[in-house]
């Protein structure tokens, strides 16, 4: 998870964190978030930048930390983002029977949880050609979907190096 002045979000966010190790990388914070982190998740492994890198740059720090650490499959977590219900364990599951499927991503809802996230909702209208693979899950799989894109809030990726 990549953070920059994350306070607002960084304890749902991180409390929903429960598989794994969770690996924070933190692009020069200058509110509380760093010490906010140290003191009520020590279990975290907390990667700090001097200066703020960017999102993409930041998380390849924190991808090849956890394949550095022996992960078998890396899951991005934007930091106003939270995890529900096993998702991380239903899209290993899913990933397991459909070996085929490259990257998968979980249901993008919003805020409140009552509709799909806008932006989420707009990818999922650009079936095409593409050739990746969207799985819906909201207690079990739903659809596949074939999209071109892919919005990177959450993802889950296995390691095959």
């Amino acid at each position: 998870m990549v953070t920059f002045n994350s306070m607002k979000w960084i304890d749902e966010c991180l409390d929903s964190c429960e598989v794994g190790q969770t690996i924070v990388i933190d692009n020069a914070s200058n509110d509380s978030t760093l010490n906010h982190i140290r003191e009520n998740y020590p279990e975290v492994i907390l990667i700090e930048n001097k200066t703020n890198i960017g999102f993409g740059q930041a998380n390849n720090i924190g991808i090849q930390k956890a394949l550095s650490n022996g992960a078998e499959y890396v899951f991005l977590l934007n930091q106003d983002a939270y995890l529900e219900n096993d998702c991380v364990e239903k899209l290993i599951e899913v990933h397991q029977s459909n070996p085929e499927y490259g990257i998968m991503s979980p249901t993008h809802y919003n805020g409140s949880g009552t509709d799909l996230d806008r932006n989420f909702s707009e990818y999922l209208k650009c079936v095409s050609s593409g050739n990746l693979f969207f799985d819906l899950l909201d207690g079990s799989v739903k659809k596949s979907t074939l999209c071109h894109l892919l919005m990177l809030l959450v993802g889950l990726f296995q390691n095959q190096l």
